[in-house]
Order: structure tokens, then sequence, then C-alpha cells
């Protein structure tokens, strides 16, 4: 026969089991959060439109950062931020340099992009020893109403601001840029805000082959060939095969 006081020391021992657990899981749930939010450390009331992330040595100090972004490569005075109609020339310049002629955006493209979604669209900026500012990077984006993308909703007029997907048609870092990870800083930084705001329940992407190590380190998922774009009738298809990647969205 169990004595009333060992079945309240047993009790014990549980609850202070479920407690330390609890507070292991909370604590390694706060570790994640500080990791993935110390590029843009924003407030959830302001929409991502608003939002200048400056990314200075200060903030990219931990040896988990160090590791992804190399800090000794990176330029000392970026910024990501929305774009603007003054950024249009170079923003297709960059296009010109990161796509082929039959898959860069055209210049009405780019101008309903910045004009309907521009919390979708990021330019990454470096500011140069002149004090002027360029353009080095960048994410293209809207809403779509399907589940992937297809050539229709790259055409303007198909952003859909209700739904819940959020379609990248771009990513592009200046060559000049390249090497120095700076494409994964722009994307870990442009998933952060999407989540932070709740902006959509997943991001999806069409890519070529060789880029499935990278989209798959910042947590994308190889899905299936993009039958819709790699129609032979489409030029869209000239370069190679395309396949759908998603991302899941979760809200921190």
């Amino acid at each position: 026969m169990v004595s009333a006081s060992t079945t309240f020391h047993r009790l014990c021992v549980n609850f202070f089991l479920i407690l330390f657990f609890f507070l292991l899981t909370l604590s390694k749930n706060t570790q994640v959060y500080k990791t993935i939010n110390y590029l843009s450390p924003i407030a959830k009331t302001t929409p991502p439109n608003k939002v200048t992330t400056f990314i200075t040595y200060n903030n990219i100090n931990t040896m988990e950062d160090i590791a992804q972004f190399n800090i000794s490569k990176l330029p000392k005075k970026i910024s990501i931020r929305p774009f603007l109609k003054k950024d249009i020339d170079e923003l297709l310049h960059l296009e010109s340099l990161g796509f082929p002629s039959e898959e860069r955006c055209s210049r009405e493209t780019v101008e309903y992009r910045i004009a309907n979604c521009p919390d979708l669209c990021q330019g990454l900026f470096v500011k140069n020893d002149d004090g002027n500012t360029q353009l080095i990077g960048e994410i293209m984006a809207t809403k779509i109403d399907s589940e992937f993308i297809t050539l229709n909703t790259m055409e303007i007029g198909q952003h859909k601001e209700s739904s819940d997907v959020i379609a990248i048609h771009s990513v592009v870092i200046h060559p000049d840029y390249q090497g120095q990870n700076l494409a994964r800083l722009l994307m870990t930084d442009y998933i952060q805000k999407m989540s932070q705001q709740s902006v959509g329940r997943k991001i999806t992407i069409i890519v070529h082959e060789h880029l499935f190590k990278f989209y798959e380190k910042l947590g994308f998922v190889k899905l299936n060939e993009n039958d819709d774009v790699n129609d032979p009738n489409s030029d869209f298809s000239k370069n190679g095969v395309w396949y759908n990647m998603d991302k899941e969205l979760v809200d921190f």
C-alpha cells in the first residue's frame, strides 16, 4: 500500500518534470525566434511595405549569423526596403543582368507590381562611399489565386490581394556582389517579414534544378515539374525544366 506522502512526492516529481520540459521547449522556441528575428526586428503592427531593414555588423553578431552570412564579405552599408517608382530603371537593369530576355520582367510588369503589391517587392541596396545608393538585389512577387505559378499568374493584372499564396517571380543579385550569401540574406529577411506580418499562408516559386539546394536550405520543399510553365509552346520553357517549390509560412 502506497502512503499519502509517497503519492504526494510522486506528484511533485511529475509536476516539476513537466514544468522542466515545458520551459525547455519554450526556451528552444524563443531561441528560434531570436535567430530568425535578428535581421529585421519589426513590430507586427508595421506593414511590410513601410519597413526598411538596415543590415549592420551590430545585428549580425551570433555564431549562427556568422556561419550563415560570413560578415567579413558583406558590404558595410546595406539595407532592404520596398521598391519605389524611382527605382524602376535600376530594377529593369538588374533584371537584364539576371535573366534572359524571354524570362525578365517588362517595364509595364514592374510598374504594375510596384503599384499594386509594394509589400511583396523588396530591393537590396548598398550605400557607396560617395553617398549614393545602388540596387544590388531584388525580390519581385505577387499573390496568386492558384497553388502554383502559371503563365497566366505572371501577367499584368493577375495580382490577387485576397489570396494567401505569395508567388515569387524573380530573385536576382547583381553579378558584382554574388558569392557573398546576399541572396540568402535577402530571402531570409523576406520570409521573416512575410511570416511576422501574416501576409500569406505560403510562398511558392519555380526554379531550375541547379537551385534546389539553395532553396531547400531556406526551408522550401521541392514538389514537381510545373507543366504549365514547361509548355513547349511557351518562350519561358526554352532554358530548361521548371520545378515547383513551396515554403509554408509560420506566424511568429
